[in-house]
């Protein structure tokens, strides 16, 4: 799916391309803007959010990044890959997400 994407971009074979780019492809998107339109489409999906409450918060980026993660791993482990390379490949994902 990875590999679709970067295709789609135009990105494949490109070191210094960004896998998230801004409008204008010369530097990866803002935090903030993937914060406010993810904000956005949970109103338009009438998702109610509660930030005021950090425990009682709603969905947040932070809790797709783990469900990412947890997803990205039972499908390692659908392939058998050990654990060593599975974290591997985990520290190599959170330096790009985060």
């Amino acid at each position: 799916m990875l590999f679709k994407y970067c295709m789609l971009l135009g990105i494949i074979a490109k070191a210094d391309a960004y896998i998230f780019p801004s409008k204008k492809f010369d530097k990866p998107i803002s935090a903030a803007t993937v914060e406010k339109n993810f904000k956005l489409i949970l109103h338009h999906l009438n998702i109610v959010t509660n930030y005021e409450n950090p425990h009682k918060r709603g969905p947040c980026l932070h809790c797709l990044r783990h469900c990412f993660m947890l997803k990205s791993f039972k499908q390692l482990k659908k392939t058998d890959m050990n654990l060593i390379y599975q974290y591997h490949i985990y520290q190599y994902i959170v330096v790009i997400i985060h």
